[in-house]
């Protein structure tokens, strides 16, 4: 999650798949991030690369890094430090989240679990492991999954009310991105997968619901939320937008009364 998204309380799903162990090979920035690192803080244990940086780089507008240490130094100042190195070194923001060994790790957990290692151990990654099976080990759920709906209905209203273009602009981008997260859980959830990839979840899913999640992709996450590109006239944005929460809404219930009839006829 972004540091903005976080401001303004929205929850944004990390990716969930199985734990990597070495970063991809990358002729990029990232490359950098361990030395750089390692020069603010000699005490750091790991560090792991989470979110769409991870699951679809190029498309992603930031990296987000969990950095684990066993520094004793003041957290604020080694924060603002890491933060300052890496964004002066970086092509794209750098957001950090900065913790401790041991410390209370449930809301990174699925993050971590699909992030990739670019420094250190495996030693976070079996912290969040046992977070994620102590929590229940699920996946997400239909029901959640329709909250996100009422995420993004409070987001566009906040957007039809905005003055400011900037943030107006932001809370359309997650009103409709909003709408895809719903779509993406539902299908995780039907699929009882940990793996959120997007272009796996379209491979796995059952005709036509395939196809409408690869059209919620490129329409909803990349060219609304990610490129900015939806109605800018309101009147046309508010029925672009309950166009598509009506056919999230119907896929996601679709996809639960299809689980439910499969359970029912074993």
């Amino acid at each position: 999650m972004t540091a903005e998204a976080a401001v303004r309380g929205i929850m944004v799903p990390e990716v969930v798949a199985v734990t990597s162990v070495t970063a991809p090979e990358k002729e990029s920035v990232l490359a950098l991030f361990p030395n750089l690192i390692r020069q603010v803080d000699p005490d750091v244990r790991d560090v792991i690369l989470i979110g769409s940086a991870v699951y679809a780089p190029d498309l992603a507008r930031d990296y987000d890094l969990v950095i684990t240490t066993r520094s004793t130094r003041d957290t604020r100042s080694l924060f603002e430090r890491l933060l300052d190195v890496l964004n002066e070194a970086a092509d794209k923001p750098v957001d950090v989240i900065l913790r401790r060994p041991g410390e209370d790790i449930r809301s990174l957990a699925l993050g971590i679990l699909a992030g990739c290692i670019l420094f250190g151990t495996d030693e976070t990654a079996k912290e969040a492991r046992i977070s994620f099976e102590k929590g229940g080990g699920t996946v997400g759920s239909f029901k959640h999954a329709l909250t996100w709906l009422y995420t993004a209905e409070k987001n566009l209203q906040l957007a039809e009310a905005e003055s400011n273009p900037d943030y107006k602009d932001d809370f359309y981008r997650l009103a409709f991105g909003a709408l895809f997260h719903g779509a993406q859980e539902a299908g995780q959830t039907y699929l009882q997968s940990e793996d959120t990839r997007w272009g796996y979840i379209a491979r796995q899913l059952p005709w036509p619901y395939d196809n409408n999640f690869r059209e919620m992709i490129e329409t909803l996450h990349i060219l609304y939320s990610y490129d900015g590109k939806y109605p800018r006239d309101p009147k046309l944005a508010r029925k672009e937008f309950d166009d598509w929460k009506e056919k999230v809404e119907t896929f996601i219930t679709e996809l639960g009364e299809r689980i439910k009839a499969q359970r029912y006829e074993r």
